[in-house]
């Protein structure tokens, strides 16, 4: 299908774009098979790695210098054709002996190496450093370890490319009893995000490991090995997969493997040779490298393939004779499961190469010759695409006297231009089985964050790299000037002609021609001569048909070219009849034709047909052939299935068709309830056409089409049901994006203010008539809690007074505390807010602002006469009395010497305690009575009582005149007669008196006398 001129510059800006975006560093070139050789003007010049970049080139890595341990960086960039688009040097003076690369998805290169010095010193470090697509540097990088982990050599194995530009690395070191793998991530910017070092048991160490990037994980790969030793005793691999953002180890495997043949194992002197792994695009892994070979029969490979989840799927090892395998060979698989198997044999200058598919069916088995050159044997790598394959090695002249070089061969699949390049074919390479188990795996210690990364600074200049296409030998140069080729011929072919002779015109090449059409399905070729061809080709069919002819001289291809050539078809009719229940449609004749002519005199390529009628061209081809032919296009029935729909949301639309048409079938198969019947219901959530094909007679169908709109209106989102405070409200918002909305409450605002609970509801129209609503209910409004704190404003000086808030979820005072109470001394301010289970707030407050004094010095020391009795009152008034003595009245009767205590309380509900100290003292006891008293009111001796002293326990005294009439009575000792009766003083005269009493201890006594009164 080509475009249409419509169509081209939309095309062509979509183009434009990516290659903006790129940064310019994408390649436009086609793929071709060469071999080609680089050389540069420093006499040591290789390459040990080089990559296969998304923009089809291949970036090749190497050392350029004078010496081998003094070389500098090298990187050279050539496109699919092998021409070199850029070459960087960057100045190092080091060895460089390992080393490793990654292209970013932005197109950068991040490279990391060892950066040894000869002779190696106590410490070596690795050079990390990140280019542009250009080659010109971004960033460099010094990765070391910290002072305690011992680190004679530093080796990369890995760099993988992770998230947002990271990169992950793997490496590993040598101390000074074991060896030690690290992985660490490093952002785009140089800066280490983490690391983790791995140190193995019981002397074994893991060596090396391999880092990979998968389903945001880093997967590593590698065997258990005793420390300096050259074989695997325990014969083991490893796999493990880090957390991405912490490098924590989350999944930890072990295997273990059968032998092939008797005492071999994995060897450690370069384990970049002998152990790798590879991604695979099905998600997979491969594990891959070299057994080692005490019987020296055979080299011996290995390969293990992984499924995603790490559990074994497939493995094989391949078998070569030692001559072949000995000498630093080297197995790779790739993405995409093929198996390449590359070896040097140094002094016989032969390369070998072996190339398998996923499944181990060989694609290639060649032996190349390098006479008079030097291969250096340790780098020979292979890579393969998807239609091509390549491989690259570094070669020197066998004198010593020539320039290193580094060699690119590139294949592509079933491509004989470049096979005679490649070598014969030589069968070398045999598929083993081999068993391997599910085995176990631990560590002795995992070291956290021991890798360093310091800046370094360095600069990347242009290197000048000459590039020669080659075969073995190189062919003297031609002085009459460059070689060429051109086929000369017919590239259009009719079908009453399809014999054609093709001649090659050659320019500076005097080698015969030889001739490939592209497959042998397109027909034969009958050689004439050294320049000329015959080509009969096979008839195109009903289509026409391009094919390639090929034709080149001398060796390799060094002069070739190509024609394509157009094998038209024999004409064909018309249709003679159509029926319009196929309308509208298109008529095409062909687009090989060089002429149209319709009937209504339109000349274009193709005619379209809307309604009944007879139809008429003229055609002319390439071959000048006229051809005039006609069609009828009958009257059908129609179908309709209505206009074009619009529908919003997840609205679903009814569909019917008219019922006068059978076997209803309906496209696209996109939420619609059904395929087959006239009526349908669809729901798309997408804009969708509909097609519906229904016949209204056999073998005559009709067509409609109805295509939907999908409009949508925003969700709204009142959020989960609430309840608020009696304070409070709540702001339901049913969101932007519509044109009206409408509450149940009558609002008409996209946002309304809600004060009581119930149901509240709202739907939202848009512009275009859809609508989407949500209902929110309000569960309670719930009043705010109540807090009554203490009132009274005095404290007690020298007591504390405690506030309670009462009984709530949470509370929070003045200061901050939050527990129920509140304990205070002082006077201030004092305040608390409170939360109940509701989530509703309250609050109060009191104020302390007077400090009172407590009561003090309310007691008096006194003494008690012995055997009697004295009262003990406190001075003032209170509101409240404790005695020591457990009594609550205001005064207590003493009658014993000793100390006494009282607490009270007075009105402002202040405490203080006084006590007092009541002495003993000897007191006269007995009874006396006086023999006269003059009551005249002078208050001297107005009263007559008899006196005594003691403890009086019983009283009684009374008074007679002279004709014995009782005139004074009392039980009182303290009362005395006043010489009065009824109020009568009365005249000078002898009165008697008598007395009962008792004192305390002693006995019950009675005495009279008589008295003179002496008015």
């Amino acid at each position: 299908m080509y475009p249409s001129l419509r169509t081209q510059p939309f095309i062509f800006w979509i183009l434009l774009f990516l290659c903006q975006n790129r940064s310019f560093c994408q390649t436009q070139t086609s793929s071709s098979s060469y071999k080609i050789r680089h050389t540069s003007a420093a006499r040591f010049f290789e390459s040990r790695k080089y990559l296969h970049t998304r923009d089809n080139a291949t970036v090749i890595v190497g050392k350029w210098g004078t010496t081998q341990d003094g070389a500098d960086l090298l990187l050279m960039k050539v496109n699919e054709r092998g021409e070199t688009l850029w070459s960087k040097r960057v100045p190092l003076a080091l060895r460089l002996d390992e080393y490793e690369l990654v292209e970013m998805s932005d197109g950068s290169l991040v490279f990391v190496g060892n950066s040894q010095h000869n002779p190696a010193p106590i410490r070596s470090d690795m050079l990390l450093i990140k280019f542009s697509c250009q080659g010109e540097g971004l960033w460099s990088r010094n990765l070391s370890m910290i002072a305690s982990v011992y680190h004679l050599f530093l080796t990369p194995y890995s760099i993988k490319e992770g998230k947002n530009n990271d990169v992950i690395i793997s490496f590993y070191g040598t101390g000074a009893s074991l060896q030690y793998s690290v992985i660490c991530r490093v952002n785009s910017l140089g800066n280490l995000v983490w690391s983790k070092t791995f140190y193995g048991v019981d002397g074994q160490t893991q060596l090396p490991s391999v880092a990979l990037f998968s389903n945001d994980k880093i997967v590593v790969f590698g065997f258990n090995s005793l420390y300096q030793n050259s074989f695997l005793y325990n014969k083991s691999f490893f796999a493990m997969q880090l957390d991405y953002n912490t490098g924590s180890t989350l999944d930890l495997k072990g295997y273990s493997y059968s032998e092939v043949i008797t005492n071999y194992g994995v060897l450690v002197t370069h384990p970049k040779i002998h152990f790798y792994a590879e991604q695979l695009t099905n998600g997979g892994f491969a594990l891959f490298g070299v057994f080692s070979n005490f019987n020296q029969l055979n080299a011996y490979y290995f390969k293990l393939v992984l499924r995603a989840d790490l559990t074994i799927h497939r493995t094989a090892t391949f078998s070569v004779p030692l001559e072949i395998g000995k000498n630093w060979s080297k197995i790779k698989v790739f993405p995409n499961g093929q198996t390449h198997i590359v070896s040097a044999v140094y002094d016989a200058q032969r390369f070998y190469w072996y190339l398998a598919d996923s499944l181990q069916n060989k694609i290639r088995e060649q032996k190349t010759i390098y006479p008079n050159t030097y291969i250096d044997l340790r780098y020979a790598v292979s890579q393969s695409g998807p239609s091509r394959s390549l491989h690259v090695l570094s070669t020197r002249d066998v004198s010593g006297a020539g320039n290193g070089s580094i060699e690119m061969v590139q294949v592509e699949d079933n491509d004989p231009r470049i096979l005679s390049c490649l070598g014969v074919d030589t069968a070398f390479t045999q598929v083993l089985p081999w068993s391997v188990f599910s085995g176990t795996m631990q560590w002795r210690s995992v070291g956290d964050n021991e890798a360093l990364l310091t800046p370094l600074q360095f600069t990347s200049a242009p290197i000048a790299v000459t590039s020669q296409f080659v075969c073995e030998p190189l062919p003297s140069g031609s002085s009459a000037g460059t070689a060429s080729i051109k086929i000369m011929g017919n590239d259009t072919v009719c079908s009453s002609s399809l014999t054609q002779q093709y001649v090659a015109r050659r320019v500076n090449q005097s080698a015969p021609v030889q001739w490939v059409l592209d497959s042998v399905q397109n027909g034969s070729l009958t050689v004439l001569n050294d320049s000329t061809v015959s080509v009969t080709f096979a008839s195109p069919g009903v289509q026409p048909k391009r094919v390639m002819l090929y034709a080149y001289a001398g060796a390799c291809t060094v002069t070739k070219d190509s024609l394509e050539i157009l094998l038209l078809p024999p004409n064909q009719k018309l249709s003679a009849n159509i029926s319009a229940c196929e309308l509208p449609l298109t008529l095409h004749p062909g687009w090989w034709f060089t002429s149209y002519q319709w009937q209504d005199g339109s000349t274009d390529s193709t005619y379209r047909v809307t309604r009944p009628g007879v139809y008429t061209v003229i055609l002319t081809d390439a071959c000048g052939t006229v051809l005039k032919d006609s069609l009828t296009v009958h009257a059908a029935g129609s179908l309709d299935i209505g206009p074009d729909r619009i529908k919003c949301n997840n609205d679903t639309l009814h569909l019917t068709a008219p019922r006068d048409f059978f076997n209803y079938q309906w496209s696209n198969n996109y939420n619609i309830s059904s395929l087959t019947t006239s009526s349908v219901v669809v729901n798309p959530r997408l804009d969708t056409a509909y097609y519906l094909k229904a016949e209204i007679r056999p073998g005559c169908y009709a067509y409609d089409t109805i295509r939907i709109t999908v409009q949508t209106s925003p969700p709204i989102l009142l959020g989960a049901d609430k309840g608020f405070c009696s304070s409070d409200s709540a702001v339901l918002d049913a969101g932007s994006g519509f044109s009206s909305y409408r509450w149940n409450n009558a609002a008409t605002s996209q946002m309304i203010t809600v004060k009581a609970n119930g149901v509240y509801s709202v739907i939202g129209f848009t512009q275009k008539g859809c609508r989407s609503y949500d209902t929110l209910q309000i569960l309670q409004v719930s009043p705010l809690p109540v807090v009554r704190l203490d009132k009274d404003n005095g404290i007690c000086s020298g007591s504390v007074k405690t506030f309670d808030a009462g009984n709530f979820a949470s509370y929070l005072w003045q200061d901050g505390s939050t527990g129920r109470t509140f304990t205070t001394g002082s006077p201030g301010n004092y305040h608390v807010s409170v939360v109940d289970n509701n989530g509703c707030k309250g609050s109060d407050s009191a104020v302390i602002t007077d400090l009172h004094t407590l009561p003090q010095g309310f007691l008096k020391d006194t003494s008690v006469c012995e055997g009697g009795k004295v009262e003990l009152r406190p001075i003032g008034e209170f509101k409240s009395y404790l005695w020591s003595t457990g009594n609550h009245s205001a005064f207590i009767t003493i009658t014993q010497p000793g100390k006494y205590v009282l607490e009270v309380e007075d009105n402002k509900n202040c405490r203080g305690v006084d006590s007092a100290v009541i002495h003993s003292k000897s007191c006269v006891t007995g009874f006396y009575v006086p023999s006269a008293f003059t009551p005249n009111g002078d208050r001297k001796n107005d009263f007559f009582k008899p006196l005594l002293s003691g403890n009086v326990k019983t009283y009684r005294f009374a008074i007679y005149n002279r004709w014995g009439e009782l005139v004074f009575r009392t039980s009182e000792l303290q009362k005395g007669w006043d010489g009065k009766i009824a109020g009568k003083l009365q005249p000078t005269g002898v009165f008697v008196w008598t007395c009962v009493y008792q004192l305390e201890g002693g006995e019950l006594k009675q005495e009279k006398g008589a008295v003179l009164l002496i008015k």
